[in-house]
């Protein structure tokens, strides 16, 4: 039981300060406040390397949204979304959805988790939702992904990819970096209450550790 605390403890101070504070704040029962962390980063152009033959990617459409149930259970916020116009990418693989991904070309986005409204520039698309079957991870679809959005933004006369990958998230942070994306803001979130605060929209290097302190 010691040796268990004690690596528990090592584990949390081993972390950047903001995700010790927000691990505690999170368990304080009721959560009267919550504080978060996330890069915006965008993407201009896809390496030059073969696509992985890993699936196709296609547009996704209403009929799709039982074959992306399977993979999570999100019937009415699929269809809503579709409804409103935002679009949908799926991969296919074995005849079946193995994977999704969303993107909008409106003029702004808002980020569910923190009500953050994100303007998305006249010359770029905003990625987001991106889910992949778990025996298909790491395989090449999130590639695929990427090059299907650059190319439907290509068609929509935009230039770029806009997305935002949580603080901590170093797995992610570090997948979009490696492909090609830059950081291009870091943003914080606080929560007293009911009221949300975004205190700072820091801009930060483009290129970055995992973890920039």
């Amino acid at each position: 039981m010691v040796s268990t605390w004690t690596q528990k403890l090592r584990n949390l101070f081993n972390q950047p300060a903001f995700l010790i504070v927000k691990d505690v704040l999170n368990k304080i029962p009721g959560h009267p406040v919550e504080v978060a962390s996330f890069f915006v980063l965008n993407l201009f152009d896809t390496p030059a390397k073969a696509l992985p033959d890993c699936g196709t990617v296609r547009t996704g459409t209403v009929a799709d949204v039982p074959g992306m149930c399977r993979l999570e259970n999100k019937k009415e916020m699929f269809l809503k979304r579709l409804a409103d116009g935002e679009s949908c990418a799926i991969a296919i693989r074995d005849a079946a959805v193995v994977g999704y991904i969303w993107f909008s070309d409106k003029a702004h986005h808002t980020e569910q988790r923190y009500n953050y409204r994100l303007e998305i520039p006249e010359d770029s698309i905003y990625s987001y939702d991106c889910y992949i079957q778990r025996e298909y991870r790491l395989r090449g679809i999130w590639v695929l992904f990427q090059r299907y959005m650059l190319d439907e933004a290509a068609r929509l006369g935009r230039k770029k990819i806009i997305t935002m990958v949580d603080y901590g998230n170093n797995a992610s942070l570090k997948a979009h970096l490696r492909y090609g994306y830059v950081i291009k803001n870091k943003i914080f979130w606080v929560r007293c209450f009911s009221a949300g605060y975004f205190l700072s929209r820091s801009p930060v290097p483009s290129v970055a550790r995992p973890y920039p302190r």
